[in-house]
């Protein structure tokens, strides 16, 4: 999601359409390792360009998916505005959590 609507709604699907081109650009200018989504909203943006849906965002908290797509692994992680709520029910203090991420895109890329 290359931007948020305002009032801090959730995206509509048409919004979440017109960001894809502009990330499948910009991932192709980087050329990154992996690219690593931010929430529930990137990562659905992000697996549609695969045709993927998802189902159970947290069960899929730093689990690695291909991107055919982009080219690339897609690492999907909690949004910041949630870490707070979510770490602790995951079994991850901050900290943990950090070196989780590190460990994972070492392990992926």
């Amino acid at each position: 999601m290359k931007c948020h609507p305002p009032g801090n709604r959730d995206p509509t699907d048409a919004e979440l359409a017109n960001c894809q081109p502009y990330l499948v650009e910009e991932v192709e200018t980087v050329a990154p390792r992996a690219v690593l989504t931010t929430g529930r909203h990137a990562t659905r943006t992000v697996l549609a360009l695969d045709g993927e849906s998802l189902d159970g965002f947290l069960d899929g908290v730093l689990e690695p998916r291909r991107s055919e797509a982009l080219g690339v692994p897609v690492v999907p992680l909690l949004h910041p505005s949630y870490q707070e709520v979510w770490l602790s029910r995951l079994g991850f203090s901050r900290e943990g959590y950090v070196e989780e991420i590190a460990a994972v895109v070492a392990e992926t890329a």
